[in-house]
């Protein structure tokens, strides 16, 4: 600028001008254009008041470089001619740039009048003199040049002829009404003046403008001619592109030695002449026999000249020396094709000679040598066609193919075999040689990849022959799915060696894809057939690396280059087509003037309308284009992984997964635009699957992985939005913004503000990419080039989505305009940057604006659909969908824990009914997973989660467990607290340890936490915590207690029981914990108002009263006082309820209480006095609770008897009297009437009399108790003598136990004379006394009327008494349990007799239990299997008892237990499973015939009881009713299963004799559809059961008892004249032969007469059998999906997948239709004609009518397998089986095929349900 010094008008040299520059609007009236300024500010500068601007716009360097080459130019015209051949090509070159004069168009300017203002330092002249312009003096070349150019021009004010109009135009305001003028002779060129230069090569100073100075006379000045075309204008045509010739190229690229300094210009002129001679030496020396650069080499082929390593060096250096100075291209072409001659032979003997033979290592070192030679050359020749002049000589085709065969030969034999060495094969020679020769070999590889390199700039810029370019292809597409090492150990040259050499064939590939449209298809078809020669396991299958993102397959990347590729106009720029005009231009043009103004602005128009469509056309297509090629891959893919498994031989399966997972790590990568366009089609794809049964697994997982990757794309946006500092600047704060709306947006529309807010973050992308991938702006790079080009498609594309859902945006003229922009930017992806400047954009800044652009795509839009498809198969879907979509939503919820709403929170509750175990525990998992993202979906998932915890399979109880205590912990609701609490009771007692353990640690977390010690400081604080404790195990048993649970309140106890224990962890602090816990209840009890408001007295005492019971050690004296105000007169039930919990505190507590007070003991027994009488009523009128509280009430007397005053006296006075009264009523109430009257005091006082013996031992107070009876009995008989008799049992009792006298006494009433009621409680009695002496029960009058019960039908006496059995069991084992904790031995136990008579000698207790075990425990047996209510209840928990003591074997009891666990009572079958698992565990391998025994045991009891024979559940249910047997032996040994299996399938096998009795082969008949309903409904873990039953069952249909069956009927009843078939007979004939008329069914049925009904009957049965057998076979098949022949044995150990959607109604109603044949005796003939047929021919191979085979045609049935089991072929012919006898007369067939069959193609395949039908 300072070149340019202010001041007046001046020229650049200083010269002053003659006139001063006219303003702007001095000179509009003389300018064609008078509206607009035509041209930007860059073309034409606009004058302002401002400093002048630089007279260019180029660059200083730009400027530097034009001087340099204008300098050289000058010099050579001042130089010798012989050197000037470069100025005469540029200066023919600017020639014809400059056209032909004729051609031009003709321009008129106006004169103006000089305006002088002269400079300062000039001598002032006149106004209005008129001073020659001193013009400035040209340089030599731009003399030369105007010289030898040709240009019209001519002086004003010379007339010219006027121009033909067609229409005259107004003059326009201010502008001059003179016609143009045009010279009517031409000039003499050598009197032409220098043209002026152009305005805006010059810089004006700033003026102000001043009135207009107007002249009379025209200045005289110059007026270019420009002539016009003489054509029609209806001939013009608008051409879009238009191709650059060759010559065009050629010119466009200048010559880049003119731009040189001499100095350097001759350097590299030097250089290339160097060459040109070295080259023309060599060229000579191979000619000559002998010489130093060259020797003979033999081949395979023939002998070669070849150069030699040091002559091949030097012309190597040589050529790299000129190619340094950027000037290879002023190379002759002939020294490029001498070059191409010299490298041929090394190249061809790369590929003619035998090298790297495996057997002769030691020649691999001079075998390295040469193709080192060989590739050099080939890297040399490529380099000089390249970088040469362009010329069609120097791309010769066999050059190129003999560099491709001789790389592949180089790469098939040493750098294949290099990496597929490996340090664990069994021949590591190859290995070895070249770990040692790894220098020399990795040279080869680098060649290589130079090579593949240059190939791919070979593939871009020279338009190769076809056989050339598929030689390139197809050595390129080989290296990109050859393997590579599996290691880097492993590898010699390291794995990313030979990553590179395929990074450069995918860069030929990619080249090829994009430059040659015709050879797209073949690529893509190879590149998709060779996917099964990918890795798909392994760390090293993704080897490509971006620059920013993670390592991807390099597979994976060409796909999505493709796709980009396809979206990008590559073919512009491969030839260098012009863009699209500008708008402004256009518009400009529009309001220009010329002499046809209209006509051309009409045509204008036109052409701009064909533009506009034509643009839009093409990138439509662009998109378009892109979009199938995507569809074709995701297609291709998908077809290829469809019925393909993970663990199959084909790739396939893993390859869909790891290209779905790469294109989900980039998806909104700056560098991989094309992910989202290849995920689209995946998805339509995958949801199309979904409800293909056989691959809905596929597409559930692959839209799993879809919906994860959204999710983390979602994530990585969310951190880069935190990451940005959004103070850097507005835009950052902006792009923060936007894209925090988007991601709050779920709507999955789009509107017409997405286009407005998404327009910057596109060209943001677009902007800087090249910063981005690190990479230079260059329009060569292939990669930026269709990055680029597919953000433009894809942001055209976006436009039209969101246009074809608001239709007003396609109206809205911004949008319209951005659209146009747009398409621009397609056409020319160069231009934006040519338009607009923009700001630097950061890494962070491009992730952050395409992660925006990219949740506005479709793909991200797919998310909501891909939950509900989730949720959608959790509810509907199978056992194993259902597992795979709920896998699916944890890892959602992983990923973001906002995955899922409310809607489907409620799905997953719906699902945790299902029927696999699998699915309520993966339900639990995810509802565990959406509680930690929102906590407020507790209150839809607890009460179902609550009852999960009585679940029959431990996986979803445990997961219930660990939820319901993180439910517990977020709740604030007390009685949330108590539900969750009360479920986790039953779970502590579990029988699977793990869950009992899981359940009890949960509430030592709630109930026996340490309180939180900050709070010792506040005493309120700290009651308020001990207070919520004691209320909410308070609640806990008042809840339990008002359901009725029983087992809740034994759990509950037995839990407290097991953590105050001496070996439990930490006893001793529970054993504090629990202490202060019963001083706050009994203070809850004194002062309810200080415990909660549901707290109760009636349940702080029923609480204490369990801690009583299990530690008794944690009450103290004081305590028991204060509760002495509960022992209370019971007037009501609650008074009941109270002093029962009381008296249960005293019974448990006082016997451990030291120093009672006697007047506390005396004050006791009178309250407990007094309840006596009424509690004995109470319990009479059957109150069960007053029962038990009078048994406490007793024990509590018994115990304080030493401490009360006449303690022992006043309860004997209570026994006597009770016996009197007895006594009395024996003799008075014989007679019906008399035992109403008396029957509540009878009963009253049998249950005193009851109770007292069962509590009290009165064998060491005989005497006291003879005396105080005998003392009662003379008081009654000194009222009354005649009682006297009655009461001679007690007069004299000596001689008579205590408790004899109270079992004679109460026994008298059980006699069948008394009334029912009263010999019932007397029967009650019997056993409570028994219970207090228990040898009585080994009496022979007691066992007598036990068994009398038990023999009659009456069940109350029956439940009496196995009630009193059950809890004297019970109460054994316990004592058992206790006395299991045996104290060390003695040290006086010295010998072995004491030890053993410490062991061995059994207790009486223990005589007396088994006594009665053996005594009646098959009464117990009878009644627990014939019955399904109380009774059998109380006889299955006894059994449950006998057999946890082990008081019988095993074999005795479990196929009872085992057979009760069939019933469909879950109080029977609970209570029984645990037992059953306990014998399964310890008796596994001795208990294979107990099992057996047991399925015919629950078969007679589920006919007897349920009445119903069936093996599984009524539809729809359809489960197997001994599941339980099956789901606990799949616990243990597979050989057990088998086992099973095999001896169940052995006893439905039969003879056709076993079916002689009806009766018995009724029975028959529906045990065997028990087992095979229940066979077919197992769920078996392994193939090997699934073949074992398969093989077994088809060898009793086909070998066993079927042929026999078969020969029976062909026997006894052939058939005889079968109907003839419709489809037999002539299309005129058929219709009169549709059925046998009634004539001839009369005569079939004739001749069977001699067949019996009972034989039919009995064959009949043996068919139904067979049939259900089959029957049964083909529903396995299809539940497990078996369409091979036959199971293989490698298949064996694979786990067994079930179909979940094949439910057993199928089954039922297959076997419905058979039990149907029975009906008639015509429908059992049928039945057998049936079977037979089945024999007689395998429906299995049938195959469709239209294969158009012949009838007679079959196949060969092959040899069945002894071992393997029959063969089921899955497709072919009907054909005939191998049966022992044949059914008809007909011949048989030929086995085999016809000759000519063998050829025709089958398309059957194997039916989804085998069974023939």
């Amino acid at each position: 600028m300072s070149a340019y010094p202010n001041g007046d008008w001046h020229t650049a040299n200083g010269r002053g001008l003659p006139f001063r520059p006219p303003t702007v609007d001095e000179a509009l009236p003389y300018s064609p254009f008078t509206s607009i300024v035509p041209f930007s500010p860059d073309v034409i500068p606009f004058p302002v008041n401002e400093p002048p601007t630089p007279p260019t716009t180029l660059t200083p360097d730009q400027q530097v470089a034009g001087r340099k080459a204008v300098g050289i130019l000058n010099e050579e015209i001042r130089g010798p001619s012989s050197t000037a051949h470069h100025l005469e090509h540029t200066l023919r070159e600017l020639r014809s740039l400059l056209g032909d004069p004729r051609e031009m168009t003709e321009f008129h300017f106006k004169p103006t009048a000089q305006l002088a203002t002269p400079p300062p330092d000039s001598p002032t002249k006149p106004a209005d003199e008129n001073t020659p312009t001193s013009r400035p003096k040209l340089s030599p070349f731009a003399s030369t040049l105007l010289r030898q150019t040709e240009v019209h021009y001519q002086p004003a004010g010379i007339p010219a002829p006027q121009r033909s109009k067609s229409k005259q135009e107004p003059p326009r305001p201010h502008v001059s009404t003179a016609p143009p003028q045009r010279s009517s002779q031409q000039m003499d060129p050598n009197q032409r003046t220098t043209p002026l230069v152009k305005n805006s090569a010059l810089v004006y100073p700033p003026s102000t403008p001043v009135p207009s100075v107007t002249s009379s006379q025209p200045r005289s000045g110059p007026a270019v001619v420009i002539k016009p075309s003489s054509a029609p204008k209806h001939e013009f045509r608008l051409i879009e592109n238009v191709p650059s010739s060759p010559g065009e190229t050629q010119h466009a690229n200048l010559d880049y030695l003119a731009t040189l300094q001499p100095a350097e210009r001759e350097l590299a002129e030097q250089k290339i002449q160097r060459l040109r001679k070295l080259v023309e030496k060599y060229r000579e020396a191979k000619d000559e026999l002998e010489s130093d650069y060259f020797e003979k080499v033999s081949t395979l082929d023939s002998d070669l000249t070849a150069m030699t390593s040091d002559a091949l060096k030097t012309l190597y250096d040589r050529v790299m020396s000129v190619y340094a100075t950027k000037c290879f291209s002023s190379v002759p072409v002939e020294t490029i094709i001498q070059i191409h001659s010299l490298c041929d032979p090394l190249i061809v003997m790369s590929d003619q000679s035998s090298f790297f033979s495996e057997g002769e290592l030691y020649s691999w070192t001079g075998d390295l040598a040469v193709v080192e030679c060989g590739l050099k050359a080939a890297k040399l020749a490529l380099t000089v066609m390249l970088e040469g002049p362009p010329d069609r000589r120097t791309t010769s085709e066999d050059l190129l193919t003999a560099i491709i065969r001789g790389m592949k030969r180089v790469l098939e034999s040493c750098i294949f075999k290099v990496l597929a060495a490996s340090r664990k094969d069994t021949d590591t020679s190859i290995f070895a040689y070249a770990t040692d020769h790894r220098p020399e070999i990795s040279t080869v590889l680098r060649l290589c990849t130079s090579v593949e390199e240059l190939l791919a700039q070979t593939v871009r810029k020279v338009t190769l022959p076809d056989s050339a370019l598929y030689e390139v292809e197809f050595l390129a597409l080989a290296l990109l799915v050859h393997p590579n090492s599996d290691s880097e150990k492993d590898s010699v040259l390291g794995i990313q060696q030979f990553e590179r050499l395929r990074r450069a064939a995918m860069d030929v590939v990619t080249n090829i894809f994009a430059f040659r449209p015709d050879h797209q298809q073949p690529v893509l078809d190879e590149i998709l057939n060779s996917l099964e020669k990918l890795p798909d396991k392994g760390s090293n299958t993704r080897q490509f690396k971006s620059v920013r993102e993670e390592p991807i397959m390099t597979v994976s990347a060409i796909f999505m280059q493709f796709v980009q590729v396809a979206a990008t106009n590559t073919q512009d720029q491969r030839t260098k087509a012009t863009s699209v005009p500008k708008e402004d231009d256009s518009s400009a043009d529009d309001e220009s003037e010329s002499d046809y103004d209209e006509d051309r602005r009409d045509a204008r128009k036109k052409k701009r309308g064909k533009s506009n469509a034509s643009a839009e056309a093409n990138t439509d297509r662009l998109m378009n284009n892109a979009k199938l090629i995507a569809q074709r891959i995701a297609t291709t893919l998908t077809d290829r992984a469809k019925n393909v498994s993970k663990s199959g031989d084909k790739p396939f399966r893993n390859l869909l997964d790891m290209f779905v997972d790469d294109f989900c790590k980039v998806l909104g990568s700056p560098e991989w635009p094309a992910a989202d366009l290849l995920l689209v089609p995946l998805f339509n794809l995958m949801c199309q699957l979904r409800n293909d049964k056989d691959n809905r697994n596929m597409a559930l997982s692959i839209l799993g992985t879809m919906g994860g990757g959204i999710l983390d794309f979602r994530k990585r946006t969310r951190q880069l939005r935190r990451d940005i500092d959004v103070s850097q600047s507005d835009l950052s704060a902006k792009l923060c913004r936007l894209t925090e709306e988007i991601l709050e947006d779920d709507a999955p529309t789009l509107k017409r503000s997405d286009l407005v807010a998404l327009k910057d973050p596109y060209r943001m992308v677009v902007e800087s990419l090249p910063d981005y991938l690190k990479v230079t702006d260059n329009p060569e790079d292939l990669h930026l080039l269709s990055v680029r080009g597919c953000y433009v498609s894809c942001w055209l594309d976006f436009m039209s989505q969101v246009i074809s859902q608001d239709k007003e945006a396609a109206e809205d003229p911004g949008i319209v305009e951005l659209r146009k922009k747009v398409r621009s930017m397609a056409l020319e992806p160069r231009w934006s940057s040519q338009e607009y400047k923009y700001q630097n954009v950061s890494e962070s800044q491009s992730r952050l604006a395409a992660g925006a652009t990219t949740m506005k795509n479709a793909f991200c839009r797919y998310y909501p659909t891909i939950v509900s498809v989730m949720f959608e198969q959790v509810r509907v879907g199978g056992a194993q969908q259902k597992t795979s979509a709920i896998r699916n939503i944890d890892s959602f919820l992983t990923k973001d824990p906002h995955a899922i709403s409310d809607r489907h929170v409620n799905a997953l509750v719906r699902n945790l009914g299902d029927n696999s175990p699998s699915v309520r525990a993966t339900v639990l998992q995810l509802i565990s997973r959406c509680l930690e993202s929102n906590p407020a979906f507790g209150r839809l998932c607890m009460p179902s989660v609550l009852q999960m915890t009585r679940d029959t399979h431990n996986e979803p109880k445990k997961r219930a467990i660990n939820l319901l205590k993180l439910f517990y912990t977020r709740s604030e609701s007390l009685e949330a607290k108590v539900q969750i609490v009360t479920a986790l009771l039953p779970a502590s007692q579990d029988h699977e340890n793990t869950v009992a353990d899981m359940a009890r640690q949960a509430l030592e977390e709630v109930w026996l936490n340490v309180l939180d010690t900050k709070a010792h400081g506040d005493e309120n604080r700290l009651k308020l915590q001990r207070v919520e404790r004691v209320s909410l195990i308070v609640q806990t048993v008042q809840r339990s207690q008002r359901f009725g649970s029983t087992n809740s309140m034994q759990a509950f106890e037995k839990f407290f029981y097991k953590a105050l224990d001496r070996s439990a962890p930490n006893a001793s602090v529970n054993f504090q914990i629990c202490k202060n816990l019963v001083a706050d209840l009994v203070e809850g009890v004194i002062s309810p108002d200080s415990m909660a408001e549901d707290y109760t007295q009636n349940s702080g005492l029923q609480t204490l009263s369990i801690f009583a019971r299990v530690s008794p050690r944690m009450f103290t004296l004081d305590q028991i006082q204060r509760l002495k105000l509960y022992i209370i007169d019971p007037k009501t039930a609650e008074d009941i309820e109270i002093l029962s919990s009381t008296v249960t505190v005293f019974r448990y507590v006082v016997p451990h209480l030291l120093d009672i007070p006697t007047k506390f003991a005396d004050d006791v027994w009178r309250l407990l006095s007094v309840a006596i009488s009424k509690l004995a009523q109470a319990a009479a009128s059957g109150t069960i609770l007053g029962k038990n509280t009078l048994l406490g009430v007793g024990h509590c007397m018994w115990i304080m008897k030493g401490v009360a005053t006449n303690g022992l006296a006043k309860l004997l006075a209570v026994i006597g009297s009770s016996l009197v009264q007895l006594l009395q009523a024996v003799a008075l109430g014989s007679e019906p009437p008399a035992q109403e009257a008396q029957k509540k005091r009878i009963m009253s006082w049998l249950t005193i009399i009851g109770a007292f013996g069962k509590v009290c031992d009165w064998s060491e107070y005989v005497t006291q108790f003879h005396n105080s009876v005998a003392n009662s009995a003379r008081k009654i008989v000194a009222n009354k003598p005649a009682a006297e008799k009655q009461l001679k049992t007690l007069l004299n009792p000596s001689g008579m136990a205590p408790s004899l006298i109270l079992l004679e006494t109460v026994r008298a009433f059980t006699k069948q004379s008394w009334v029912l009621d009263i010999r019932e409680s007397a029967m009650c009695a019997v056993c409570e006394v028994c219970q207090g002496c228990p040898d009585l029960f080994r009496r022979a009058d007691v066992d007598t009327t036990f068994k009398v019960v038990f023999m009659n039908d009456i069940s109350s006496l029956k439940e009496i008494v196995l009630t009193q059995f059950h809890e004297y069991f019970i109460k054994k084992e316990q004592q058992s349990q206790k006395e299991g904790h045996t104290e060390p031995a003695p040290d006086n136990a010295k010998n072995g007799s004491s030890r053993m008579g410490t062991t061995f000698e059994a207790s009486p207790d223990q005589v007396n239990v088994s006594y009665l075990a053996r005594s009646f425990l098959q009464a117990i047996v009878d009644i627990a299997l014939q019955n399904d209510n109380e009774l059998a209840l109380v006889a299955t928990k006894t059994i449950v008892s006998v057999s946890r003591q082990g008081l019988v074997h095993p074999k005795e009891v479990g196929p009872v237990l085992i057979a009760i666990g069939s019933s469909s009572n879950p109080r029977l079958s609970e209570v029984v499973a645990p037992e059953h698992k306990s014998i399964h565990a310890k008796h596994e391998s001795n208990f294979h015939n107990e099992y057996m025994d047991a399925v015919k045991m629950a078969f007679q009891y589920q006919r007897d009881v349920f009445h119903d024979p069936h093996g599984m559940t009524k539809p729809p249910d359809c489960k197997p009713k001994m599941a339980h047997v099956f789901n606990i032996m799949k616990d243990g040994s597979r050989k057990t299963v088998k086992t099973f299996i095999s001896n169940l399938l052995g006893k439905i096998d039969f003879k056709l004799s076993d079916l002689a009795e009806p009766t018995a082969s009724l029975n028959e008949l529906l045990y065997t559809r028990f087992c095979l309903e229940n066979l077919a409904l197992f769920d078996v873990a392994k193939m090997e059961e699934v073949s074992l039953i398969i093989t077994a069952l088809e060898s009793i249909v086909l070998k066993n008892t079927g042929p026999s069956v078969g020969v029976a009927i062909e026997t006894e009843m052939p058939k005889q004249a079968p109907a003839p078939q419709q489809s037999q007979l002539p299309p005129d004939t058929a219709s009169g032969f549709l059925a046998p008329d009634a004539a001839m069914q009369d005569a079939m049925r004739d001749n069977h007469v001699s067949v019996s009904d009972d034989r039919l009957l009995q064959i009949t049965r043996a068919c139904m059998m067979l049939q259900m057998m089959w029957e049964t076979r083909c529903f396995i098949r299809k539940a497990y999906n078996i369409k091979a022949n036959r199971i293989s044995q490698k298949a064996f150990p694979n786990s067994a997948q079930r179909v979940n959607f094949i439910k057993g109604a199928e089954l039922w109603e297959k076997f419905a239709h058979i039990f149907n044949a029975v009906e008639t005796r015509r429908s059992m003939f049928d039945h057998c004609y049936e079977f037979a047929e089945l024999l007689e021919v395998d429906k299995d191979f049938a195959i469709a009518e239209d294969e158009g085979e012949d009838e007679g045609e079959g196949y060969a049935t092959p040899q069945e397998d002894e071992d393997q089991g029959v063969p089921v072929p899955t497709s072919g012919r009907g054909r005939k089986r191998k049966p022992s006898a044949s059914l008809t007369s007909t011949p048989k067939k030929a086995r085999g095929r016809p000759s000519g069959s063998k050829s025709k193609k089958r398309s059957s395949k194997t039916p989804e349900w085998d069974d023939g039908h």
